[in-house]
């Protein structure tokens, strides 16, 4: 213990800074410091400083593959989506209404709503997924981070967004798409996606109500930080 008081001391010396400061280094507290006074701190303890620029570790196409693949494993898989109540009433909704988006007239009311409609939609996505993360106060981030776990509620909160925002993506490329050719196969998929989109939309709702009510009881818990301040 006397070691590391002494050890302190003589980087405070060498630095020349108090022993707190050194405390708060040491701890990773960077706040306070520019890249160019910590650069000289490791000069003036005999190390040297290397900037290197590379390229980056991995292809685009492995850092998306990668991202894609997280989602669909928070997501839940092709399990969750064939089991999704949303996904069956979306079916069943666009079989329903076959009749409206077979033939040559059918095949030019859908591509209008899904690129009418659904551009809107991303932009609210977009707009809740940055409430939902400008309202999470410290507290509210520990609590649906869950101390890091791989699957915690934040985790699989932003892995809907990204669901939502995934499907409007491909309903309205199946619009654009249904713009300019027409087929009953290209109408069934791009009514079903549209009809899913909606349905998965009020899903992403509920998860902003629930988000909403985590956040409502974590502002009512006492802020350690005022605490350790008072004391």
């Amino acid at each position: 213990m006397q070691s590391i008081k002494s050890l302190k001391a003589a980087a405070a010396d060498l630095l020349n800074v108090n022993q707190p400061k050194i405390s708060a280094l040491l701890h990773y507290k960077l706040d306070g410091y520019s890249v160019e006074r910590l650069m000289i701190f490791l000069t003036a303890l005999d190390r040297d400083v290397e900037i290197s620029i590379k390229k980056p570790s991995k292809k685009e196409s492995g850092r998306i593959w990668n991202s894609f693949r997280l989602y669909w494993a928070l997501y839940g898989g092709w399990r969750a989506l064939l089991t999704s109540p949303y996904f069956h009433f979306s079916i069943a909704i666009t079989i329903m209404l076959s009749r409206f988006w077979i033939g040559d007239d059918g095949a030019k009311i859908w591509p209008q709503a899904s690129t009418n409609i659904l551009p809107n939609m991303m932009g609210f996505s977009v707009a809740g997924m940055a409430v939902f993360l400008a309202f999470s106060q410290p507290q509210t981030m520990k609590a649906i981070t869950e101390e890091g776990e791989p699957k915690s509620y934040f985790m699989l909160a932003v892995a809907q967004f990204f669901h939502f925002i995934f499907v409007q993506a491909v309903a309205m490329l199946l619009g654009v798409v249904g713009l300019h050719f027409a087929s009953d196969y290209l109408s069934a998929f791009g009514v079903f996606f549209l009809i899913y989109s909606l349905f998965v939309g009020v899903a992403m709702a509920m998860t902003l109500l629930h988000t909403a009510q985590i956040i409502n009881a974590a502002s009512s818990l006492p802020d350690q930080t005022d605490e350790k301040r008072r004391r």
